[in-house]
């Protein structure tokens, strides 16, 4: 039994039982065989990884997920982050796994800025 599965569903359960939005930071990770569409796992307060091809920030993951896949490949999994009430401090984390991401692996998430905002292919050359 996948536990991080689980944990995610209860999450996302318990807020909607108590009328409460959530918002969970994710990273979007490539695994060596085709995944299901429920392959949700929770690994809170994680960091970058070199695996992760994406960061993001949604209130229902197993949704997210199924629309990430057509784009990205059936090769995807959704880690679950973090969790936040205010969706204004889930995207100043979401932005700062990014950061984080550029100055350890010197480039952005392969799928980063799939949704044209200019960051696709940017460098990390160091503070100037």
């Amino acid at each position: 039994m996948n536990h991080g599965m689980l944990k995610c569903v209860m999450i996302v359960i318990w807020s909607s039982m108590n009328n409460q939005e959530k918002f969970f930071v994710y990273r979007l990770a490539k695994v060596n065989d085709k995944s299901t569409y429920h392959f949700v796992d929770v690994d809170m307060d994680s960091e970058v990884t070199k695996e992760a091809v994406y960061y993001g920030i949604t209130s229902d993951p197993q949704s997210r997920l199924s629309k990430h896949r057509p784009k990205k490949g059936q090769d995807i999994s959704l880690i679950v982050m973090a969790e936040f009430e205010n969706v204004f401090e889930g995207l100043a984390h979401e932005a700062n796994l990014v950061w984080d991401h550029v100055k350890k692996y010197g480039k952005a998430p392969e799928f980063q800025g799939m949704a044209g905002i200019g960051n696709k292919g940017y460098k990390y050359g160091g503070n100037k």
